[in-house]
């Protein structure tokens, strides 16, 4: 075996070989997290658990790294940054929006919402009772 030689331009040379392989392996690693990472869905409203009065519910929020997404079954589509924007009519009461993103490589990950939809029926159930009021017969004399 023979002996590293002390010129200090081939030692050189290999440290910047070394340097440069580094480089392009931590670069290939980075570039392969969103293969590593899958699909990722993160919504910004409503909030899970929410309680609201309006019968039509804006759903906002990014995908990442997906092929495709659905908002309850029905496909959606992003933007060129992954943000998407819809309007959901709920039902009254207890209501679950469910939100599937697949990548391409067909590995998928799931969002489930749970928010209530009071209407004005259920609101006034916790309105303080009305006032009695005193009803007084007359009769009718002719």
């Amino acid at each position: 075996m023979k002996k590293l030689d002390n010129n200090p331009r081939k030692r050189f040379a290999l440290v910047l070989f070394f340097i440069v392989l580094v480089v392009i392996l931590l670069y290939g690693l980075f570039q392969a997290r969103n293969l590593i990472l899958g699909p990722v869905i993160v919504v910004k409203t409503p909030l899970n658990g929410t309680t609201t009065t309006e019968k039509v519910l804006k759903i906002e929020g990014n995908a990442r790294n997906i092929a495709f997404i659905r908002l309850n079954g029905r496909q959606i589509f992003v933007d060129d940054l992954g943000a998407f924007r819809e309007e959901l009519i709920l039902s009254s009461g207890y209501n679950i929006i469910t939100l599937n993103a697949t990548d391409k490589f067909g590995r998928s990950t799931k969002k489930v919402l749970e928010i209530i939809l009071e209407t004005e029926n259920e609101t006034e159930l916790n309105i303080e009772p009305a006032i009695e009021t005193t009803n007084s017969t007359t009769t009718n004399q002719q």
